[in-house]
């Protein structure tokens, strides 16, 4: 997040100061500060610059949106402690934010949603391109997997196409499909780069 700094002129009041107004004066014979026009000096010179940094706001909740933390005051408030589910664990959830990228899948007993990417949404051929919209809606209740887990940016990650939706049996048991699948994609990056 980047922060921007605004800098403010901040004009001081001249002739406030018992210092500036005596020195450089000069006195009379017993010793009284003789009075003298007092010289203007321009707005610019009389300012000092004092950075100031505005104040962080978290973004407000948009009406009518579903996220895995509580709305408290119109600010979001992020659940206190991180516990994800088991890796490997299937749990029932509901689509609660679908974005080009994925869909965002609160599950059952648990305060974060987790993402399915685009591609474990659904089986497509190889290369084939599927548009999250397509395939989930927000509000449909789906079954779905946990793949990974992010303990230090408090995420984590789930596939729908590796189990049943009726049945709710893992169809990808020890996760060897999954694997082979990531596998074949980065050896295809790596020959993209080449």
């Amino acid at each position: 997040l980047a922060q921007i700094i605004s800098v403010k002129c901040m004009a001081g009041d001249a002739g406030t100061d018992a210092a500036k107004q005596t020195a450089g004066q000069p006195s009379n014979a017993a010793g009284e500060q003789e009075s003298q026009p007092e010289k203007q000096e321009p707005a610019t010179a009389r300012g000092t610059l004092e950075p100031t940094v505005p104040e962080f706001r978290p973004r407000a909740a948009a009406e009518g949106e579903v996220r895995g933390a509580e709305v408290v005051g119109g600010v979001w408030k992020q659940p206190a402690t991180f516990v994800p589910p088991e890796i490997g664990s299937i749990h029932s959830g509901v689509a609660v934010k679908v974005t080009p990228f994925g869909a965002f899948i609160r599950l059952d007993g648990f305060e974060r949603d987790g993402l399915a990417h685009v591609t474990q949404l659904a089986m497509t051929k190889e290369g084939e391109r599927i548009e999250a919209s397509r395939v989930i809606a927000i509000g449909q209740r789906v079954a779905c997997k946990v793949i990974d887990v992010s303990k230090t940016k408090n995420r984590f990650f789930l596939t729908i196409k590796y189990v049943d939706q009726e049945t709710k049996q893992d169809l990808d048991v020890g996760n060897v499909k999954l694997l082979a699948e990531q596998e074949a994609r980065t050896l295809q990056a790596m020959a993209e780069r080449a």
